[in-house]
């Protein structure tokens, strides 16, 4: 596996591909998912470079100034080569086999089961056995502990565990208003995991053919201000941080305004995140040339970076509670996002245009003499083509 590496350019991507990809963008006003195409490369201004990098198997880009390209050069000077435990260079080996077969077959058989909350696995029975041979304090030694706390104070949590509270994540649902989810931090959550809850939680609230066969598809999410105008029903106000409307104790992240700039994780980069591979990646078993898995890192550098509310955000325990404070209607969290997928968009197209080519050559060749009749495939293609757009392209518009 090649050392991934930082470069500088100062050119820009003439190439015809990119092009299209920009004249794409621009007109729909819309990014796109171009996989499995490289991201659009940007232009570059005047007295800016373009800083490349590799992250998850893509190439990402950042525009910067001559100024912050020569304090990165001096970083990279100053640092080794390249780290001997470097995690992206870490290869999680895939040994195709039974067993490992098995094992996906039972966590997603284990999974839909709905006994597995009331019967107990096989490990929690044998820590339940261990528990049982630990020491049990008698009460004696328990009443000499407990005075040793003030009275009124309140045992302090572990140094180093994140603040209780919750991330607020939103799916719109077709009525334009938005379901809530509380996504709730502990000491054990990182990138990986809180990502692939996102995945789970974008999926409990789509139908099966949203979520398998849209041609849009939930690459990134938007800092945005939740408002509860309506009972039980939250809509959002529009791109904000907590800072912006002063509400500067009741969430924690990082950087916070006016060092931090909207979105506070880029959307393509958001984007690499969430097609990361799960933590148990079902197409492994896909050969090298098909499929390669790309992990997250196990740390916490995104998820620090989104506003974590002090408590949950529930509109509807709050209906009959007419004199409700202002403040308790509002919330700051991240929306659902959704790209135009090439690959998706691209593959419809095929589809129409092949099964109505498909049935021109096999009237023609069954019914040479009726040229007449053989055109309606031909306009049956188009039909199908501009209901195709009358269905998605007004999306990209209002997206």
């Amino acid at each position: 596996m090649s050392v991934p590496t930082t470069r500088f350019s100062n050119e820009d991507d003439m190439s015809l591909v990119n092009k299209c990809k920009a004249f794409i963008e621009t007109y729909t006003m819309s990014q796109w998912d171009w996989w499995p195409l490289q991201p659009r490369v940007p232009g570059l201004t005047p007295g800016h470079l373009r800083l490349e990098w590799e992250f998850c198997g893509e190439t990402l880009y950042e525009t910067i100034s001559l100024q912050e390209s020569t304090l990165i050069q001096q970083t990279l000077d100053a640092m080794n080569e390249h780290p001997p435990k470097c995690y992206c260079c870490k290869v999680r080996p895939v040994q195709l086999s039974w067993t490992t077969i098995f094992e996906h077959i039972y966590h997603i058989i284990w999974k839909a089961l709905p006994i597995k909350a009331t019967s107990p696995s096989p490990t929690a029975l044998t820590q339940l056995s261990k528990a049982n041979l630990r020491y049990t304090p008698t009460r004696n030694t328990c009443a000499n502990i407990s005075p040793s706390l003030p009275h009124g104070k309140q045992p302090l949590p572990p140094q180093g565990s994140p603040p209780n509270g919750n991330f607020v994540f939103s799916i719109k649902d077709m009525w334009g208003f938005h379901n809530i989810e509380n996504i709730e931090n502990h000491s054990q959550l990182s990138d990986p995991m809180f990502f692939e809850e996102l995945k789970k939680r974008h999926k409990s609230h789509r139908w099966c053919f949203q979520h398998w066969l849209s041609p849009y598809r939930f690459r990134y999410c938007r800092f945005v201000q939740f408002e509860e105008i309506l009972d039980e029903h939250v809509s959002c106000v529009g791109e904000a941080l907590p800072d912006h409307h002063g509400y500067t104790t009741d969430y924690e992240y990082d950087p916070r305004p006016p060092t931090a700039k909207m979105p506070l994780i880029d959307p393509t980069h958001f984007s690499v995140l969430l097609r990361a591979c799960n933590t148990i990646c079902y197409s492994s078993f896909l050969p090298v040339y098909v499929h390669k898995c790309q992990h997250i890192p196990a740390d916490r550098r995104f998820l620090t970076r989104i506003p974590q509310k002090k408590g949950t955000y529930d509109a509807s325990s709050r209906v009959h509670a007419p004199s409700l404070n202002y403040i308790n209607r509002v919330a700051f969290g991240v929306e659902a996002g959704y790209f135009p997928s090439l690959a998706f968009f691209l593959a419809y197209h095929v589809f129409l245009i092949l099964s109505g080519f498909s049935f021109w050559i096999y009237w023609m060749a069954y019914l040479p003499e009726d040229l007449q009749n053989a055109s309606i495939p031909l306009f049956t293609i188009i039909m199908l083509i501009g209901t195709f757009w009358g269905l998605f392209g007004k999306r990209i518009s209002i997206s």
